[in-house]
């Protein structure tokens, strides 16, 4: 497939969406899974008028989905799933129109936070869909590709097990909940309002460990270096 292309793929027997893209950089990466996992693909074919009628409920109170799951983009105005569905369309092309701007250099600000600004709106599209899908109990894996990884090391550099690695880690938050809350938003967030906006967590000290609502897939043609991929992505994600 294109290197550019993000892949995706619905197994309906499953109830399953897979959502794919090579390997890059952090923000390349985390740019093609945002726009597979809101692909027109998945409201033709995941969540459809039915599947997404069950939500309306949620949406329309708002309490629940921004306090807990932390849904994006989710107004005061929006008061229907089909609604939400246009916003996050929205969104999401616009996400699209900033990578087009950065690749003609077409922005005011400085480049490093340009890409800022594009690293985490994306990281805002993904968790809000990978949230809404699993509200939905619809799985998702997420698939990082790494095809050439053996045959063309100087394209991925000495480090980029490294580099893959921390980008899973810092992105798998997103993609995780502590009961029903997303960890990210408890670990990380600094922002006051959005703190006030989260309910806070009952806490077991007995299982104080979160779960991941996407299953994590790294592929690629590693020849002898398997294992050294593969401990590198463990040894970053379990700390």
């Amino acid at each position: 497939s294109d290197r550019g292309e993000a892949g995706w793929g619905y197994l309906e027997d499953e109830n399953t969406l897979v959502v794919s893209a090579e390997y890059d950089s952090a923000m390349s990466h985390v740019v093609m899974i945002a726009r597979a996992l809101l692909d027109p693909k998945t409201f033709d074919q995941v969540l459809t008028e039915d599947r997404l009628a069950e939500l309306d409920g949620l949406i329309e109170d708002g309490t629940y989905v921004r306090g807990s799951r932390n849904l994006g983009w989710l107004a005061d105005s929006v008061d229907s799933a089909g609604e939400y569905v246009d916003v996050l369309e929205d969104a999401r092309d616009e996400l699209l129109d900033m990578t087009r701007s950065l690749a003609h250099e077409d922005y005011e600000c400085e480049t490093s936070e340009y890409l800022s600004r594009i690293t985490k709106t994306a990281m805002g599209l993904a968790g809000t869909a990978f949230h809404v899908l699993d509200l939905l109990d619809i799985d998702v894996v997420w698939e990082a590709r790494l095809p050439d990884y053996n045959r063309h090391p100087e394209r991925y550099g000495e480090d980029n097990a490294e580099l893959l690695a921390t980008t899973l880690a810092k992105n798998a938050p997103i993609a995780a909940t502590y009961g029903n809350h997303v960890v990210r938003r408890l670990l990380f967030e600094d922002r006051d309002e959005k703190r006030r906006q989260s309910f806070d967590p009952v806490v077991d000290a007995s299982n104080p460990y979160a779960n991941l609502i996407a299953s994590i897939s790294v592929v690629g043609d590693f020849g002898n270096r398997a294992d050294h991929v593969a401990g590198v992505i463990e040894d970053r994600l379990s700390n």
